[in-house]
């Protein structure tokens, strides 16, 4: 069901992008980001999907748009930490073959200079999914307050069928815990025990 892929895709991507990165390394930094790109882009293919039935409103395109911004940001950190691997890297890094040796100083700082880059964006990209959570929850609760009883069980099996897969499969370095469901039942969309969007 795409309304549950979508949802789950984007719990997991944010709660990824919840956890601080300061402690890991170049290459782990890297992959991290990378699992949340994948799971950004299955979000969005989803949503889109789901956003092309005729029950669709405008919320659910505003929200795949969203997430396509959010998308493209993620990418941006991405390429700056590929960068900062490419400064750092002395097997494998071209510029400091093609700068030669006496540039190393100024590579380290450059690599230095990218990774605050990207800890800065990333800092950024997490205030708007703070701000995001309270209308991300209404629209996860409008759309699942739409569905038939049968959609809504099919959209709960799918949605934690993603979540075991996910949190399984995950590398030890990226793993995200399981988020808790969103919606409980139609009746209680802000049930105490309910994640904070994760987004």
């Amino acid at each position: 069901m795409h309304l549950a892929l979508r949802d789950a895709g984007a719990e997991c991507a944010v709660g990824m992008l919840s956890r601080p990165l300061h402690a890991l390394g170049t290459d782990e930094r890297m992959a991290h980001v990378g699992e949340v790109i994948r799971l950004l882009q299955l979000s969005a293919k989803h949503a889109r999907l789901a956003a092309r039935s005729a029950r669709a409103t405008e919320r659910e395109r505003d929200f795949l748009r969203f997430l396509r911004v959010i998308l493209q940001y993620v990418e941006s950190v991405y390429a700056l930490i590929l960068n900062q691997a490419q400064m750092e890297s002395k097997e494998h890094g071209f510029l400091q073959k093609f700068l030669g040796e006496t540039m190393m100083d100024e590579l380290s700082l450059t690599a230095l200079n990218y990774r605050r880059r990207a800890d800065d964006m990333l800092e950024g990209l997490w205030h708007v999914l703070r701000l995001s959570s309270a209308p991300y929850r209404d629209l996860q609760q409008a759309n699942f307050n739409a569905l038939t009883d049968s959609e809504r069980e099919r959209y709960r099996r799918a949605r934690q069928a993603f979540l075991e897969r996910h949190t399984t499969t995950m590398p030890a370095a990226t793993a995200v815990q399981t988020p808790e469901p969103m919606i409980r039942n139609a009746a209680s969309p802000s049930d105490s025990g309910a994640a904070e969007f994760a987004i």
